[in-house]
């Protein structure tokens, strides 16, 4: 008899203890809210070691290097990345002064660059369900809109690059072909703004009117699903674990995407300009077709 075939219903899902008091469970392990087609309750962490999704967690213990992550800037300047000794794993990213005022290439960010390593439609014959998810836990030490202005993005972007994949500074502008995640820019609405760019198009826009509020932290999620009907798939944003919005037909769901989490600063002079990175967690279907 098979581990799944001992698995009993509980609230009609599958799972059961092994004589190793160890909990089993098909569909792998997750932690946090059931992120499902409209609920207000969601994004859940999935944990390392799920048999069927592909997982990446980072909570930023130990070395204190960048890890799996590559540093990016689009300036001489990098600033400061560095694991915050004594903190439980947090990683900061904090500005050099002489990148500020420099608009978007001044950003600091860590991306897998090159390592496009995830697809809004990854797996093989997935026509429906949790195609792709993403979780960081982040705050911002300034999110005034008047005066130390600070621009963040954290989501995918196809390019891994320097650049910024997306900024608002009165003007909605996209450096990526395909992106989607959290953007706050002063520039634009107050707030978190959801955003996507499918295939260089024109920028989708969404605006729950909700966060950051500076120094606090706050998990940022969002899952790509795919229902009946659905041909695009919908995205599904939430804030400390509430939908918070969505937006259909994103992106382009066959093309490769990396992690991209960094800020850039449209004033000098600051005193507080830093977002500090607490963990992140990306997953997918294992199976990817190849």
């Amino acid at each position: 008899m098979t581990a799944f075939d001992k698995q009993k219903a509980k609230h009609g899902k599958q799972l059961y203890i092994d004589p190793n008091a160890r909990l089993v469970a098909q569909g792998g392990y997750v932690a946090g809210g059931e992120a499902s087609e409209g609920s207000n309750i969601g994004g859940d962490v999935v944990l390392p070691g799920d048999p069927g999704k592909a997982v990446f967690w980072d909570d930023f213990l130990g070395d204190t290097g960048e890890f799996e992550w590559t540093p990016v800037s689009g300036d001489t300047g990098f600033g400061l990345q560095e694991k915050i000794t004594g903190t439980n794993g947090v990683f900061r990213l904090t500005p050099d002064s002489i990148t500020k005022g420099l608009l978007h290439t001044s950003n600091i960010a860590i991306t897998h660059h090159l390592m496009r390593q995830w697809k809004a439609r990854q797996g093989a014959g997935s026509a429906y369900g949790d195609n792709l998810g993403f979780a960081a836990r982040i705050k911002l030490g300034n999110v005034s809109r008047t005066a130390d202005r600070i621009h963040a993005f954290i989501g995918f972007s196809d390019s891994g690059g320097a650049e910024t994949p997306i900024y608002d500074t009165g003007t909605l502008t996209a450096n990526a072909a395909d992106l989607i995640g959290f953007l706050f820019s002063p520039g634009g609405d107050t707030g978190w703004s959801l955003v996507s760019v499918q295939g260089g198009g024109t920028a989708q826009l969404a605006v729950p009117a909700v966060g950051p509020t500076a120094n606090v932290y706050e998990t940022l999620a969002f899952i790509m699903r795919r229902s009946a009907g659905d041909t695009g798939g919908t995205a599904y944003f939430y804030r400390n674990g509430r939908l918070i919005g969505k937006i259909n037909n994103p992106i382009t769901d066959t093309v490769a995407l990396t992690p991209w989490i960094g800020l850039w600063s449209q004033d000098t002079g600051i005193a507080v300009t830093y977002m500090d990175v607490d963990y992140v967690n990306i997953y997918a279907p294992r199976d990817t077709g190849l």
